[in-house]
């Protein structure tokens, strides 16, 4: 019985808190759409990036479509090769710290950039930095994730065939007993 009069005193001075800030609040701005010819998209943010995020970013899209590459063509084959398990590997490790530090370059010289404008510019003029840096980190992370898929495939792969002429020498009850324990 007691919150009530606290819950109403409350609500009562939210209330009137929220009045005050919309009487010296300036009204929110229309928002208009941009036009087409000068929208943002994904090419528009790798053409007016930096030319070594340029680099980072074409290193790692050539980089993800080599480990997709690799994975489809080692897959294809009865066994895979040392040297696209390699790269697998090291690339489902290392893609996403190239990708980290495509963005923290990106970041650092916005900041250093913004830090050297008076007054503070508007979101419009950070929001290509902050895109590119956004688009290194996702092309770390595809490239990662497409390594890690192909690695951890073909490695099952070269693993599973062992296990099965081992449980094919063991005889019959060791078959089931693998195929139970794979279930």
């Amino acid at each position: 019985m007691r919150w009530k009069p606290l819950a109403a005193g409350m609500a009562a001075a939210l209330a009137a808190t929220h009045a005050a800030a919309q009487a010296y609040a300036p009204p929110d701005p229309q928002l208009v759409p941009v036009d087409p010819e000068e929208r943002l998209h994904i090419l528009r943010v790798f053409m007016d990036g930096d030319p070594v995020v340029k680099l980072v970013l074409a290193g790692l899209l050539v980089a993800a479509i080599a480990a997709l590459v690799l994975w489809i063509l080692q897959a294809s084959r009865r066994t895979a090769a040392p040297r696209s398990m390699t790269f697998l590997a090291v690339w489902s490790r290392s893609a996403v710290l190239v990708g980290l530090f495509g963005a923290s370059y990106t970041l650092m010289n916005s900041a250093i950039g913004l830090s050297n404008l008076r007054p503070a510019p508007s979101i419009g003029v950070v929001a290509p930095g902050l895109a590119e840096a956004l688009l290194s980190v996702m092309l770390g992370l595809l490239g990662a994730a497409i390594a890690t898929m192909g690695h951890r495939h073909l490695q099952a792969r070269l693993v599973r065939p062992v296990e099965v002429e081992d449980a094919a020498e063991a005889g019959p009850r060791a078959t089931v007993r693998l195929a139970h324990e794979a279930g």
